[in-house]
This record gives structure tokens, sequence and C-alpha cells, in this order.
């Protein structure tokens, strides 16, 4: 039996930007758990800190197509960067994946309507982000979002996202308690913030994967602010830590935020993530 999903967007090997990720992400991994040896942890360590590296590589490269769809340089460029902000802690993997969700759906890039199969994934990783480093503020916000975006489905997935959220910081999680940003985070604020001047210049023209119509300025401004909200929301409820957490997806934002023209319409599965 097929499995709808409005959310799913596959990685199409035969495409430049996909390949670049397909290779970008293990050597991101690979790069980050040497260096986490060289460092002195112990082996499992390492290979924790690979994945973190490798998914904060291909995440961050993510948020990037869905906020500057036209542009995949600037994704990227996201993906070389995210993987430095290691040294200031480690992302939290199901908060960054609620904000990438978040914004793909707020962004309609797929231009698929959500099914139900996404209603119970949208709560699974609002639980599980809820219950870690990022705090329930992003799976509430993606709550939100669905909503608005699809009154369809959205009339139970988004309270139940939102819930779902909530939920999991109330079983498992921490905080609110703030914590000051030290070194390692303001260098990371600081970078950023030149570059996400830039994010309320948004283009268009690229087509849905539908291919059926395009992808609308005023829904990925949407997504922009999304996201963005969702990373204060973040810090808000734990200080660095939260900004460490979803730190990746800053760096995708704000590379979507570089000046540059965009390209020439794409296929629709050039949008893939």
């Amino acid at each position: 039996m097929r499995i709808r999903s409005g959310l799913g967007r596959p990685v199409d090997p035969s495409l430049p930007s996909n390949v670049f990720v397909v290779v970008v992400t293990p050597l991101a991994g690979i790069a980050a758990g040497s260096w986490r040896l060289l460092a002195g942890d112990s082996f499992g360590d390492a290979v924790w800190g690979g994945i973190l590296g490798g998914g904060a590589a291909f995440l961050a490269w993510a948020v990037c197509r869905e906020l500057d769809p036209d542009r995949p340089p600037t994704a990227a460029l996201g993906a070389l960067l995210a993987p430095w902000v290691l040294l200031a802690g480690d992302p939290s993997l199901l908060g960054l994946a609620v904000v990438l969700l978040g914004a793909r759906i707020t962004a309609g890039t797929t231009g698929y309507r959500l099914y139900e199969v996404d209603a119970a994934a949208l709560a699974l990783f609002a639980l599980g982000a809820g219950a870690g480093g990022a705090g329930p503020i992003p799976g509430a916000l993606m709550g939100i979002a669905v909503l608005w975006v699809d009154r369809r489905t959205g009339r139970i997935a988004g309270p139940l996202t939102a819930a779902a959220a909530f939920a999991g910081w109330a079983l498992w999680g921490e905080g609110p308690e703030w914590v000051d940003l030290a070194g390692g985070e303001w260098v990371v604020v600081m970078a950023a913030l030149p570059a996400l001047a830039g994010v309320v210049w948004v283009r268009a023209g690229v087509p849905t994967d539908r291919g059926d119509a395009a992808v609308r300025p005023g829904r990925v401004r949407w997504a922009r602010l999304l996201v963005a909200a969702c990373i204060a929301g973040a810090t808000a409820w734990f200080g660095a830590p939260g900004l460490v957490a979803l730190s990746p997806a800053l760096v995708g934002a704000a590379a979507a935020g570089f000046p540059g023209r965009p390209e020439a319409p794409q296929e629709p599965s050039d949008l893939a993530t």
C-alpha cells in the first residue's frame, strides 16, 4: 500500500544540488567525528559528533532550500558553514527537523496538502523536540503554521502538534532557564546577523514539486519569519543552549539572506531535499 504524504521530498542524485549535499553530508560527519577523536573524546562520543556534524550540514542545506528555493548555491554555503557550529555545542537534530518541516509547510514548496500520516509525523517530531534541547516553542509554532496553511488537516494536526510539543517538555524536558551566551554563541549570532538582514528580499518563480504552480514569495517570507521565531523562542526558553540547539537553522537562514541573483527556473525536482 502506498503511503501518501505532503511533506516528503526525495533526494535526486541526478541533480547537482542534491549530489553536493549527498557528498558533503558524510564528509562533514567524518570531519566532525575525527575532530572529536583528536580532542581526546571516546569513540562513542566521536561517532555521535559525526552524526551531529553530518546532520547539521544536511539540515542547514535543507532549511536554506526552503527559504531560498531558487538559489541552490546559498544552500551549499549553509551546508559548508553549519558543521562549525559544533564548536559552540551540540545541536538538536529533532529540533532542526521541526524547524525544517515548519518552513516547508509554510513556504508550500511541495505543492501538496497534508495527509493523516503527516499529522502523526509532525506530532512525533514535536514531541521529541519538546523533550530535547530545542524546547516546546518550535513545535508549538509549527502547529500554528499547520493550522494556518492547511485548514482541513490542520484543524486536527495543528493543535495536536502544539500539544505534543508541550507534552514532550512536560514529561521529559527542562527549563525554561536562561543561560547567558558565551563567546562561541556570540560568534554564531554576530556572523549570522549581516546575512539575516537580507532575508526580507524574497525571490520567486520556481515551481512547486507538483509543477502546476509557482512557489509564492509571500509564503516564503512567512517561512523565514517562522524560522526566525523558532530560533528566538528556543533561545528565550534556554538561553545559550537553545540557540546552539538550532544554530544550523540559523546558519541556513543566514545563507538564504546573502545577496545574489536567482538562477533560471528549475525543474520541480531540483527543489528536492
